[in-house]
Formats: C-alpha cells, structure tokens, sequence
C-alpha cells in the first residue's frame, strides 16, 4: 500500500512539473522599473519586473536578456523574488534561440511560485558592469577635467512586450556636461529619467549616452 502511495505522489510530481511550462514571448507581458546607477566606477543595473501570465497555461520561469555591448562587461547577475525577498536561480541560455535575437544574451529565471493564467509575479534582476564607463577624454593633464561616457537602451532590453517602463540613471557627482533625449526625459539634480513609455515591442532599442 505504501508503495502505491509513493507511486502516485511521483506521478503526481512529474505531471505537476510537466504543467509548467517556460511561457512564448506572446505568453507574457511585462511593467518594468530600471535604475542604472552610474555613480561609482562599477555600474549597477536594477530591473524591477512585474510579470502578467497572458497565457493559457501555468509558467515557472521567464528569460531576462542583456545587450551584448553590456554581456562583455558582465561581472554579477542576481534575481530575487521581491515580494518575499527570496534569493531565485538565474542560469546562462547557452544555446541559440529563434526567440532570443542576435546580440542579446538570455538568462532563465525560475521563478519561486507558479504563476497560473492571468496571475502576476514580482521579480527584481541586479547585474553589475565592470569597466563600462568610457574616460573622456582618454589622457589628460592636471587642469584638465575628465569626464566618462555611458553608453546604453533608452528602454528595457525584452523579448516580451512591455507594457510600461521607466528608466532612471543616478549620476556621479559633478557637471553632466550633455546627454541624450528620448522624449520624455527629466534632468533633476542627479538623476535622469527616461519615460515612462508604454506598449513598447520585444527588443525596442533606442541608443543614448551622457557624459
């Protein structure tokens, strides 16, 4: 009888698990709050998701990508589920996806609960660069001011539609001597804020730098 009992709640394990499914880029949209901290010499990029099940069946997971110009400099990837403060798995997508497109690399992440058809989850991705900020100019002399340059997305790199994001970038101390608009875009203090925008398309890439 015992035996029996274990047969089932084994069967029951691998069903439950097989019902799960890693969502389609239509399967799910996204909200997404990003602070890209620029203030120290290590750049720190914060995306807060807010992720909607507009499929037909449960998903445990979804990919976070990063643009390649930023993938080379990558030195820490974190995610946590941020209503219960739960450390999630991240894992490196090794292997090419039609889905995924080229330049971008994906991360899976798994998520702590099941998010069933029409239920949301809140998620928080952290990764770091190493040497991404440009001196500008490259040499100078003791009179001189030497500014950096960063260079990014205007919008949240996805394979999913976003529905609404923002960016804000927190800047170093000192002058910001020029950035780029991508209307709309408010200056106050140190910190740029790029959006909101909304219904933006998988990938939407709009180039923009500050120095």
């Amino acid at each position: 009888m015992l035996c029996w009992r274990y047969a089932i709640l084994l069967l029951f394990a691998i069903v439950s698990e097989a019902g799960a499914i890693e969502p389609s880029p239509d399967d799910l949209s996204v909200s997404a709050e990003r602070t890209v901290d620029i203030s120290t010499q290590v750049v720190k990029v914060i995306v807060r998701y807010e992720l909607v099940n507009s499929g037909n069946q449960e998903i445990n997971s979804f990919l976070h990508v990063v643009h390649e110009n930023e993938h080379s400099r990558l030195a820490y990837i974190t995610a946590s589920d941020s209503r219960k403060d739960t450390k999630l798995r991240v894992s490196k997508i090794e292997k090419a996806r039609a889905d995924v497109k080229k330049g971008y690399v994906a991360y899976k992440v798994e998520l702590l609960n099941m998010i069933p058809p029409s239920g949301k989850a809140v998620v928080t991705v952290e990764y770091h660069l190493v040497e991404y900020l440009e001196p500008f100019p490259t040499k100078i002399t003791q009179a001189d001011t030497q500014f950096v340059i960063y260079k990014g997305n205007a919008h949240v790199s996805s394979i999913y539609p976003v529905t609404q994001e923002t960016t804000v970038v927190l800047l170093p101390n000192g002058k910001l001597e020029s950035h780029t608009t991508v209307p709309p875009t408010r200056l106050d203090a140190y910190k740029l804020t790029y959006g909101p925008y909304s219904n933006q398309k998988p990938f939407t890439f709009v180039c923009f730098f500050l120095k």
